[in-house]
């Protein structure tokens, strides 16, 4: 019988120790990713800043940043938060299309259009300048927090 019970306090062990390892390696992951996903989001607000300092440049210096922030989305996007994800997509696109956009109002002579236009390339400011709201919403971490628990005799003596 001792034997027993000792093959299967082998088998449970084994077994304990398998299922923490197994929790241990998600934990680790799950931390690797929370800090990939918060670089990712500070990488994003990098250049978020710099695509909206470069929409009035020379075309050479906006695709040049327009290309960086797209090749970031593409090798980062999994990292980013949904909302984030595309939003940021988006704001590089109105960045990239702003120049065809100012031409065509430039061109065009009909007050009304112009008008209309206006409206539209303002709408699209507005959208690039919430991209920072959905980077620091989803980016937003939780305070850290410490759970100490003073030893109650040790609080007696701090009050006294």
């Amino acid at each position: 019988m001792e034997p027993l019970l000792t093959i299967l306090g082998i088998f449970v062990g084994a077994f304990i120790t398998l299922l923490v390892q197994k929790y241990d390696r998600k934990d680790k992951f799950r931390l690797v990713a929370i800090e990939k996903r918060l670089q990712a989001h500070q990488k994003a607000y990098a250049l978020w800043y710099k695509l909206i300092w470069v929409i009035h440049s020379p075309s050479a210096d906006r695709i040049l940043v327009t290309k960086e922030a797209r090749n970031f989305w593409l090798n980062n996007c999994l990292y980013l938060e949904k909302n984030t994800r595309k939003e940021f997509d988006i704001v590089i696109q109105l960045i990239d299309g702003y120049s065809d956009k100012l031409r065509y109002w430039k061109d065009t002579s009909d007050p009304k259009e112009k008008g209309k236009i206006r409206q539209d390339y303002m709408k699209d400011w507005d959208r690039v300048m919430q991209l920072p709201k959905y980077i620091q919403s989803e980016a937003e971490l939780e305070p850290v927090v410490l759970d100490l628990k003073i030893n109650p005799e040790i609080e007696q003596n701090l009050e006294n």
